[in-house]
C-alpha cells in the first residue's frame, strides 16, 4: 500500500472507531525505545565488521555503492556475467506477474530488451578500452528486437484489438501464483541463452575479430527484424479493418465463403435480409476472422515467424566466433534451439487453425497448395 493508501486507512480508522481507546504512551515510548536499540545493535555490528575508514568512504562516494553492486553480478575479469544476464531476464519477463499471458508476449520482449541493454551499458561503461562498431551494432539489434515486440504487442492489446485484453485478463484470473513462478524461472532462463551470444562476443572483443562469417550474422539480424517488423504491421492493419471488402491472396478470396463459414444460411433468407453493406454500416468483426493474404501474407505463409527464425539464427551466428569453451556452445545452442521448436510448434498449431476454418474455401487450397512457411512453393501445380 502507498503512503497516501495508509494515510487514508488511518482516517478511516479514526472515524469509524472512535469509541475505541487510545493506546497508552508509556506502551508507545516503550516500544520506540526498543527499536531505538535493535537499530543501535545492528549499526554497532556493521561498524564492528567493516572499518571506519570504508564507511567513510561510501558515505562520501554514493557511486561506490552502485559499483560495489555491479560487481556482485560481474567477474573480476568482464564487466558481466552470465547470472547478471539472467537477473535482467528476469526482471524483464516479471511483468507477467502482473498479467499471466505477458510471461511469454510483452514479457518476452522485456526479458530480453533489458539484458541486452545492460550488456551495452556494463561493457560501454565499465570496459577500460573502446567496444567495436560491430559488437555493439550486434548487442543492439537484439535491444531493439525485444523493444519492438513489447510495444507491438502493447498496441495491439490496448488500440487495435482490446478484446485480446479482456482475454488476457481473464487468464490471469484463473492463474495461480505458484504456476506463475514456474513459467517465469522457465521463461527468464530461455530468454537469458538467447542473449548469451551478445554477452560472449562483447567478452571477447580483442582475441576475436569480426569476419564475413560473424558479419552475415549482423545482415540476417536486420533481414529477420525487418520481415518481422513488416509482416507484423501489415497483419495488424489487415485485422482491424471494419469493412468487408474483397481481400486478395494471388487473386481473390472468396468473400461470400467468409460470410457464411460460421453457419448455413437459406438462400431465400439471405435474399430477403437486408445488407449491411448496402445501407452503409460495417461490420463490428471486419476483418478480424479472415486469413490475412495481404503483402509478405500473400508470399508466405507465416512471414512474422519466419523473421524471427532469422533474427536469432542471425544473433547466434554473429557471436559463433567468440565462443570459446563447450559450457558458452552449449548455452548458446540451448537458445536457438529453443526458439526453433517454440515457432515451430506456433507454426503448427495456426496451420491447424487455419485448416479447421477455411478447408471449405478452394482459394486457400490453392494458396496453401503453392505457398509454403519459406515462400512459394517451386513444385507446386497451377490450376
Amino acid at each position: 500500500m502507498t503512503e497516501d493508501g495508509d494515510i487514508a486507512a488511518a482516517h478511516h480508522d479514526d472515524v469509524t472507531n472512535t469509541n475505541e481507546a487510545v493506546p497508552d504512551k508509556q506502551l508507545l515510548t516503550s516500544l520506540v525505545l526498543d527499536l531505538q536499540h535493535k537499530l543501535s545493535l545492528v549499526q554497532h555490528a556493521v561498524h564492528k565488521r567493516i572499518p571506519k575508514s570504508v564507511l567513510d568512504k561510501f558515505q562520501k562516494n554514493p557511486a561506490l555503492v552502485v559499483k560495489v553492486g555491479s560487481l556482485i553480478l560481474c567477474t573480476s575479469k568482464v564487466p558481466m556475467s552470465n547470472i547478471a544476464v539472467f537477473a535482467a531476464a528476469l526482471a524483464g519477463s516479471s511483468l507477467g506477474f502482473v498479467s499471466f499471458l505477458y510471461f511469454i508476449s510483452v514479457g518476452y520482449g522485456v526479458g530480453v530488451a533489458l539484458p541486452a541493454l545492460a550488456i551495452l551499458c556494463a561493457f560501454n561503461i565499465l570496459h577500460t578500452q573502446p567496444i567495436p562498431a560491430l559488437s555493439n551494432l550486434h548487442t543492439t539489434m537484439v535491444f531493439l528486437w525485444g523493444v519492438r515486440l513489447a510495444v507491438f504487442l502493447l498496441h495491439r492489446e490496448f488500440v487495435t484489438w482490446k478484446q485480446w485484453h479482456t482475454k488476457i485478463k481473464e487468464v490471469n484470473k484463473r492463474s495461480k501464483l505458484v504456476s506463475k513462478f514456474s513459467v517465469w524461472m522457465s521463461c527468464a532462463l530461455f530468454y537469458s541463452t538467447l542473449v548469451t551470444p551478445c554477452l560472449y562476443r562483447m567478452r571477447q572483443l580483442h582475441t576475436t575479430t569480426w569476419g564475413n562469417f560473424g558479419k552475415s550474422g549482423i545482415a540476417l539480424q536486420m533481414v529477420g527484424l525487418t520481415l518481422e517488423s513488416v509482416a507484423d504491421v501489415q497483419k495488424a492493419k489487415f485485422k482491424g479493418r471494419l469493412d468487408n471488402g474483397p481481400s486478395s491472396t494471388s487473386g481473390k478470396m472468396t468473400e461470400a465463403y467468409y460470410s457464411t463459414v460460421d453457419a448455413p444460411v437459406d438462400k431465400k433468407k439471405k435474399a430477403a435480409a437486408p445488407s449491411k453493406k448496402n445501407n452503409g454500416q460495417q461490420s463490428s468483426e471486419g476483418n478480424r476472422n479472415k486469413l490475412c493474404n495481404v503483402g509478405l501474407w500473400r508470399y508466405f505463409t507465416h512471414p512474422n515467424f519466419l523473421g524471427d527464425g532469422l533474427f536469432w539464427v542471425g544473433t547466434y551466428v554473429a557471436g559463433m566466433g567468440a565462443l570459446e569453451t563447450i559450457a558458452q556452445i552449449l548455452v548458446s545452442t540451448f537458445g536457438l534451439l529453443a526458439t526453433v521448436v517454440v515457432l515451430r510448434g506456433a507454426t503448427e498449431q495456426l496451420d491447424a487453425k487455419q485448416y479447421l476454418n477455411y478447408k471449405k474455401d478452394p482459394e486457400f487450397l490453392k494458396f496453401r497448395a503453392s505457398v509454403g512457411f519459406l515462400g512459394p512453393k517451386l513444385n507446386s501445380e497451377s490450376t
